[in-house]
């Protein structure tokens, strides 16, 4: 077993119960902020390559104070939030896209079928959580800056989409441009603007995909994924 599989696999375990999220928040080497505390004004999660990045920065723009938790890709960061009465936000994605691009990122280095099985984990233990969280499919806010603030605020009685006035008065087309621009400014910060790791859309990743989507279309699991994504997908309730 590689380190890179071993660090993903203790984390994703300690990370699957709120007993142990603590223990995970106190090893891992992440900026404590980003995961759920009392002093969280929001918590937006999901699975890795899920559209996290977009969400967070899109939410953040419109609300630059509020303390939100994100990237930390465990289900115990929404189910604490919940149980703290922090609004959550849960962002979803079909796993032919989310699995490919997340195998993009490691390489090789974690087999796939790794993470299909981390997909499957992380979305079955929120299962019975849909209708206490807001569930936003990356299809919906990729390409509306403000969705993730409505749909908090529809679930949650919040009033984060107000601030969101700046987004939609200079055009979605607009404020998209400028939040992947700011994400592509934090991943040369953080990684040196590694093509094949940026969250963001690149040429680097497009290239690899029909072959490692391929290799994810063997897996027998695959299936039981887009179920489960299904399922999660008729739980939305789309804010007007």
């Amino acid at each position: 077993m590689t380190l890179d599989r071993l660090r993903w696999t203790t984390r994703q375990r300690l990370g699957a119960r709120d007993l142990t999220h603590p223990i995970l928040r106190a090893l891992a080497r992440q900026d404590s902020s980003w995961f759920v505390g009392r002093e969280t004004d929001v918590c937006i999660e999901g699975y890795p390559r899920s559209g996290n990045s977009f969400a967070v920065e899109s939410f953040r723009q419109a609300n630059p104070a509020a303390r939100i938790a994100h990237h930390v890709h465990v289900p115990s960061q929404i189910t604490r939030a919940l149980s703290l009465r922090i609004p959550a936000a849960l962002v979803i994605r079909d796993p032919a896209d989310a699995v490919t691009s997340f195998a993009i990122y490691w390489g090789g280095r974690i087999p796939i079928g790794i993470l299909l099985g981390n997909y499957i984990d992380f979305h079955r233990a929120l299962e019975d959580k849909l209708d206490e969280i807001a569930i936003c499919p990356f299809e919906l806010f990729a390409d509306r800056p403000a969705y993730v603030a409505k749909a908090v605020d529809r679930r949650f009685g919040t009033t984060y989409a107000a601030k969101a006035g700046s987004m939609l008065s200079e055009g979605e087309g607009e404020s998209r441009a400028r939040i992947l621009s700011a994400i592509e400014s934090s991943h040369v910060q953080r990684f040196g603007g590694d093509a094949v790791r940026s969250p963001a859309p690149t040429d680097a990743k497009r290239e690899l995909k029909t072959a490692v989507l391929a290799e994810l279309e063997c897996q027998p699991r695959l299936e039981a994924a887009r179920t489960l994504h299904k399922s999660f997908l008729t739980a939305v309730q789309v804010p007007g």
